[in-house]
């Protein structure tokens, strides 16, 4: 299973894959579909479902905005 962090923008997207990268967490950025998500995110980060605390503990951290978590 994947999970998908989603962004607002590619910015932020990229912001948040180069913390992900700095504490390990395997990822890549992806386009997504603007009304799957509540805040019309359109970029996602996409990991596996087992590093999805970790990725949220280490964007927080750092205020590192994102949505709600996808399940895919």
């Amino acid at each position: 299973m994947r999970c998908i962090l989603p962004f607002i923008s590619m910015t932020a997207a990229q912001k948040g894959s180069r913390i992900l990268t700095s504490v390990n967490i395997p990822h890549k950025i992806v386009g997504i579909d603007a009304s799957l998500t509540r805040r019309g995110c359109a970029y996602g980060i996409e990991i596996a479902c087992i590093y999805a605390d970790a990725a949220e503990t280490a964007l927080k951290h750092r205020h590192i905005q994102y949505g709600d978590l996808l399940t895919i």
